[in-house]
């Protein structure tokens, strides 16, 4: 293994990029209000890996969609409890896959501003950061 391309250990991450590690454990903290398992969390970070904004949002989406299929399953069997905390668990992977694409969490060092599934960050004014480029961000 080529050390220069190893990623530094970080204790307790999930996530390859220390970004998506930021957002994607916050569905820890809804383990036990009904959301995802940690187990779901680890196997979306392992679908993730080393990937960009839409490989994290796609990653989420994926198991949120997964998520959706066994709800309907338990309602269509009648089972509407087990359905409505599929659905919570679905609903959470859901929002979870947006945060990147709305910048970095307060306090975090990597920024403010609006990213793009591609990675780019835009301003709040609509310039994207660090070419002086403007233009409004379509979401």
């Amino acid at each position: 293994m080529n050390e220069q391309s190893a990623a530094p250990f970080r204790r307790g991450a999930l996530f390859d990029s220390e970004f998506h590690d930021e957002f994607g454990q916050w569905p820890v903290a809804y383990i036990p209000y009904g959301g995802p398992t940690m187990g779901e969390i680890t196997a979306v970070a392992r679908a993730v890996s080393d990937g960009d904004d839409a490989a994290f949002l796609e990653g989420w989406v994926a198991a949120g969609d997964a998520k959706v299929a066994q709800a309907e399953a338990a309602l269509a069997g009648g089972h509407r409890v087990s359905a409505r905390e599929i659905f919570l668990r679905a609903s959470s992977m859901y929002a979870t896959s947006l945060h990147p694409l709305f910048g970095a969490p307060p306090g975090s060092s990597a920024g403010g501003g609006v990213r793009q599934a591609d990675g780019r960050i835009w301003a709040r004014d609509g310039a994207e950061r660090g070419s002086g480029a403007a233009g409004r961000n379509t979401l």
